[in-house]
């Protein structure tokens, strides 16, 4: 039950805010007023203030989504995203490096619209992907772990992206939430500086959302 109150209330909540998204980013689609390719990123799409409403009343908020995210990839013939693969991600102060939990391959195209959020007990995982231009929508919805209980006493805080210059091949962190010890100074994780491990070492455990965006398309 919790599990169909979770997608019908994420997929509502997104009904609403892509009927409301702002006009900077002409909805995804490119214009083609000017001859300049545009600029290859992923970013927080703008959102109208009954949009971004909807999706805190929903919850899908920054502690527990990426926001919806629109990314821009290559124009050039042979170039283009086929693909964009969603990896989970920990990282442990004990282990000091980066696992991964799964991965999740979706079909994607030259640009479009992400989202990715967690239930509110951190069990499931909700990813969403929707292509620009035929305006195609992949949805999937997962059991996965949740965040480990820690033995000591610990302050928590997530940070969203919210831009960066979209690489092919390259992981790119979309949201992070990252764990301290409770009398430590926890300050809001560097996203940019994924995977380096030394940007986070003064975190007791980090869970993360990277997206690897392809030219190749998925395996069938």
């Amino acid at each position: 039950m919790k599990k169909k109150i979770f997608v019908i209330t994420m997929m509502a909540a997104l009904a609403l805010a892509a009927a409301g998204c702002g006009s900077s980013q002409d909805n995804g689609k490119t214009s083609t007023s000017s001859q300049e390719p545009p600029p290859q990123v992923v970013a927080q799409k703008e959102l109208t203030q009954e949009a971004a409403h909807a999706l805190d009343m929903a919850g899908l908020n920054g502690s527990n989504s990426t926001g919806i995210l629109h990314y821009q990839g290559p124009v050039a013939a042979g170039q283009q995203i086929k693909s964009v693969t969603f990896k989970l991600m920990e990282y442990s102060a004990k282990t000091q490096k980066w696992d991964c939990i799964r991965e999740f391959p979706f079909e994607a195209g030259e640009s479009g619209d992400i989202f990715v959020s967690f239930s509110s007990d951190g069990k499931r995982i909700q990813i969403k992907v929707t292509t620009s231009g035929d305006n195609s929508t992949e949805q999937r919805t997962s059991g996965i772990k949740a965040i480990p209980e820690m033995a000591e006493a610990v302050t928590e805080t997530s940070e969203q992206l919210e831009s960066v210059p979209l690489e092919l091949n390259k992981d790119i962190a979309l949201h992070m939430t990252v764990q301290a010890k409770a009398d430590d100074d926890l300050k809001s994780p560097d996203l940019k500086a994924y995977p380096d491990t030394d940007a986070y070492k003064d975190y007791s455990y980090i869970r993360a959302v990277a997206a690897n965006f392809s030219t190749e398309p998925i395996e069938q």
